[in-house]
């Protein structure tokens, strides 16, 4: 369609001012626009009115920012922190209270760990079975973890230790008659330990639970290679006594043989010179360093048997040095040798010279003695000069060997970091809490 007006100036229809492709002027199409505008927000005002409501009333709320999971995560951290600080200071109620109150926060399998390893020397400072209950129940919720646990085989061999304490424990349930009677515990980490009570049966099943009388007591405990404790305790009346020893190893002693003047050090410390009969040290494992000047270092990690003897020969070998040395000096005798030779030709070349040289005095000599004169004294001079080139080079390599061995000294051994015993009964799980961002765990402290 075309719009068109007319003018009191103009003859016939005038044309649009814009040729718009859809044939529209300016007008009519801001127009419709406006309207399409208008309708459209009246539309979605309506949608608006109609869904809104229903929308806020079913979506919850967010948390404001302070309330977020960020800030649970804080607290745990902060209730670990005090409860690893409580745990090394010996104070396990309140350890295990920060550690329930960090696991509410942030339930880690770690934490279960942590309360397990609180109870567990609870129970050992105080003789509490609910202690020993306690630990027993966290040290299976952290096993029972589906996630990826560092501390498996820690929290198994403890397991294992506690229940067949638990298990003794309620074997010695106190007569309900005897009211006055008490309860003695007593575990050790020595393999073999055997327990005696007031000189009574040598009982060699650990950990042992007996029901005793109160008062005055003696515990003895004894193991083959080790040297027997005794503890004399006082337990007092309706109550339990937790009695936890370990045992010193009886010394050996050691017998080295080898290079003789070879220097032995043991644990970082110089001991002896090879050889070395029945060198009393104490038993367990020990770092043992054998060195000589020019020789390998021999180096190893031994142990000693209690009240038993351990031989060991110690083969040294050269060091590499020690090997260029000999090569060197070799090189320095046979130039040592080559030169004395050479001056022996000198010698010989000398004497004919020295011949031809009488005769000159005598007679004149012909043209062939003259040269043959000229030949003997030109190589005198050949030998003379190989002979001191090649001498100066045995005397430089005879120096150059002496220093080689001079200064093929092995360093000296520092002392090496203390070697764990290493135990085949249980763990020691003396451990320090710690804690992260993304997990909770134990760090062990000692020797598995």
């Amino acid at each position: 369609m075309s719009i068109s007006s007319s003018s009191p100036c103009s003859h016939g229809p005038r044309q649009p001012a814009y040729p718009w492709r859809f044939g529209s002027t300016p007008s009519v199409r801001v127009a419709s626009r406006r309207v399409g505008v208008f309708a459209l927000s009246l539309l979605l005002w309506g949608a608006t009115q109609a869904v809104l409501p229903r929308a806020l009333a079913e979506t919850p709320a967010r948390p404001p920012a302070e309330a977020g999971p960020g800030t649970e995560d804080e607290q745990a951290r902060a209730f670990f922190e005090v409860g690893a600080q409580a745990y090394e200071r010996g104070r396990y109620v309140e350890a295990i209270d920060a550690f329930e109150n960090a696991y509410q926060r942030a339930p880690r399998p770690g934490l279960l760990f942590s309360i397990a390893q609180a109870h567990r020397r609870a129970f050992i400072a105080s003789g509490d079975t609910a202690d020993l209950a306690s630990a027993v129940e966290h040290y299976r919720a952290y096993l029972a973890s589906p996630s990826e646990l560092p501390r498996r085989r820690d929290a198994a061999l403890s397991l294992q230790s506690l229940t067949r304490l638990a298990r003794s424990a309620a074997r010695a349930e106190v007569d309900e008659g005897a009211k006055d009677s008490s309860r003695l515990m007593v575990s050790s980490t020595t393999p073999g330990a055997a327990v005696q009570i007031d000189g009574g049966e040598r009982v060699t099943t650990l950990p042992h639970v007996a029901t005793i009388a109160p008062g005055k007591h003696e515990v003895t405990l004894s193991a083959s290679g080790y040297a027997s404790q005794t503890r004399r305790i006082l337990v007092p009346a309706s109550a339990s006594y937790a009695l936890d020893l370990a045992l010193q190893p009886l010394p050996g002693s050691l017998s080295l043989t080898g290079l003789a003047g070879s220097e032995v050090w043991l644990d970082g410390r110089l001991v002896a010179g090879l050889p070395v009969a029945r060198l009393r040290v104490s038993a367990g494992p020990h770092q043992l360093v054998v060195r000589k000047q020019g020789k390998l270092s021999y180096e190893r990690l031994i142990r000693v048997a209690p009240e038993q003897d351990t031989p060991i020969h110690i083969p040294l070998s050269n060091t590499l040095q020690r090997k260029a040395s000999h090569v060197v000096l070799t090189g320095s005798g046979a130039s040592v040798l080559g030169a004395g030779v050479l001056t022996l030709f000198a010698y010989h070349e000398q004497g004919v010279a020295k011949r031809w040289a009488n005769t000159l005095r005598e007679r004149p000599l012909l043209a062939s003695e003259l040269a043959a004169y000229d030949r003997a004294a030109q190589s005198r001079d050949r030998y003379r000069t190989a002979a001191v080139a090649t001498g100066l080079a045995g005397a430089t390599l005879a120096v150059a060997a002496a220093l080689l061995m001079g200064f093929d000294s092995p360093p000296f051994p520092s002392a090496p970091a203390p070697a764990g015993e290493i135990r085949q009964n249980e763990p020691d799980v003396e451990a320090l809490p710690g804690f992260d961002s993304s997990c909770i765990s134990l760090q062990l402290r000692g020797q598995l």
